[in-house]
């Protein structure tokens, strides 16, 4: 979905066809606006419940002209079958290309926290996630076993330390029923993705963090590993 509504890369060719790829990310943005006020309006101190947010969601869906697909395929996370990566994949790519997106922002901001996106993803994670067993390992890692607090310091360790986490979760998994047989749990990034980022068996940061910054700025589907 993330592929065919959001693009991430500038075009620079016929103003009409641009305007065309991005439309629905416009009607999308105006969607998120308008649940970021009624949730603004609802207030901390309230419960919303769930009917009542799915109702004002699919009423801004129809009144923006649905900037959603209902049923689409994946590309980047498609499974050997639809048990397999998909949603999770889709859910850990998009936080991947947030980050990235969040440091290259930050820049040339004085006032950017490192931390403050990955944050926003835990808290999401809590709230939202529907696996409560994901769920807790993901609020475990991030808050005891590898707390971000603790390991975020520099702006480039919003994406960094996301990339790190995202391999201690792939080690853990690696073997177990949830595995796609075509697509084994392995250390990100493998050799045929990036040959410079291993030295002697182990990751150069300097080289991932090069890798991450272009990769994760336009996505493209791959065919496994093999």
């Amino acid at each position: 979905m993330l592929f065919q509504n959001f693009p991430t890369k500038t075009i620079y060719y016929n103003i009409t066809d641009e305007n065309k790829q991005l439309s629905k990310s416009k009607r999308a943005v105006h969607l998120f606006e308008k649940m970021r006020n009624y949730l603004d309006q609802k207030g901390m101190k309230d419960v919303i419940p769930i009917k009542e947010y799915k109702k004002k969601f699919i009423n801004l869906e129809a009144e923006n002209s649905y900037p959603f697909p209902v049923e689409i395929d994946w590309e980047h996370c498609a499974g050997s079958s639809p048990k397999f990566r998909g949603y999770s994949c889709g859910l850990w790519t998009t936080f991947h290309a947030l980050t990235v997106q969040a440091y290259k922002n930050g820049l040339n901001d004085s006032k950017f926290v490192p931390i403050t996106p990955l944050v926003a993803i835990r808290n999401w994670i809590n709230n939202f996630f529907g696996c409560q067993h994901c769920r807790e390992h993901f609020l475990r890692m991030t808050t005891q076993t590898f707390p971000m607090e603790s390991q975020v310091h520099q702006p480039e360790d919003t994406f960094m330390y996301l990339w790190q986490a995202h391999n201690i979760v792939n080690a853990r998994l690696r073997g177990q029923d949830t595995e796609d047989p075509e697509f084994p749990k392995q250390q990100f990034p493998p050799d045929f993705l990036c040959s410079t980022c291993r030295h002697e068996g182990y990751f150069d940061n300097e080289q991932v963090k090069d890798f991450l910054l272009i990769y994760y700025n336009a996505i493209r589907p791959f065919l496994g590993f093999k």
